[in-house]
């Protein structure tokens, strides 16, 4: 498993360092970073659905 981490992050870096060279990225790398975009998207969205649910919990008890 160490393994596997170590090889990730050193083409993470390499991902890294291209990108804030200006060089021409890679599809895949452009895929990734618009996969990256939505999970974060998805994050912010169940933070919500749970402070609605909480809210209609709370209203649901009053009655």
């Amino acid at each position: 498993m160490w393994g596997d981490i170590k090889k990730f992050l050193s083409g993470f870096k390499g991902y890294q360092a291209a990108k804030n060279s200006n060089v021409v990225v890679l599809r895949c790398a452009m895929i990734t970073q618009i996969t990256n975009e939505c999970v974060g998207t998805l994050g912010r969205v169940s933070d919500e659905e749970d402070k609605h649910a909480m809210i209609f919990k709370a209203t649901k008890e009053k009655r």
